[in-house]
């Protein structure tokens, strides 16, 4: 498998952060900026760090950070492996990370681990079968269990490993009768 894409956040300390696009993008792939939905940006220099994350036990579904990864038209994803770095500060509690998707609507964790305070974690995902033959996937972190809403959590160097396959296109008849037959004068040539 290769390296798809890569957020590796190198931007001076600052707020909003806008180094948040990969290095480079893919072949017959794209990659959304790296965002974060219901925090709140604390300045770091070469980290996408934010605060305000959940103090309790249970996913706050509506504070992430979160990427995409769209295939270009007659392109399929086949992933293989998340890798990232991180880190949190200012706590005296173990929180926790979960990895979540789109492809069961964010309801389970791909994966989830402890953090361990003021050291830089890295850390591997390996995706399954479900993330196969996709057009296009979002990933959402989430924390857990942080002491205090103005601890932070520092992510750098979000990499999703796997392949770009070419897929074949098909030819679809258009049924306007709805008699059940498509019409051989009406076609459409897709993925």
């Amino acid at each position: 498998a290769a390296q798809l894409g890569l957020y590796e956040f190198t931007q001076a300390s600052a707020c909003p952060v806008l180094a948040n696009t990969v290095t480079a993008q893919p072949t017959n792939a794209s990659f959304s900026i790296y965002t974060n939905q219901g925090g709140t940006c604390t300045p770091a220099a070469n980290v996408f760090n934010n605060n305000t994350w959940s103090t309790g036990s249970t996913v706050n579904l509506n504070n992430y950070n979160q990427f995409s990864v769209q295939a270009d038209s007659c392109f399929g994803l086949s992933l293989t492996k998340l890798t990232f770095t991180h880190k949190v500060s200012n706590v005296n509690t173990i929180p926790m990370w979960h990895l979540r998707s789109n492809v069961d609507n964010y309801s389970a964790d791909i994966a989830s681990d402890s953090i361990t305070t003021n050291i830089i974690l890295f850390d591997t995902v390996l995706l399954g079968p479900a993330f196969s033959n996709l057009n296009q996937v979002t990933f959402r972190f989430y924390i857990t269990g942080i002491s205090t809403t103005g601890a932070t959590w520092r992510n750098d160097n979000v990499g999703l490993w796997g392949f770009i396959n070419t897929l074949q296109p098909q030819t679809f008849y258009q049924d306007s009768d709805g008699d059940g037959f498509g019409n051989a004068n009406n076609t459409v040539s897709s993925c």
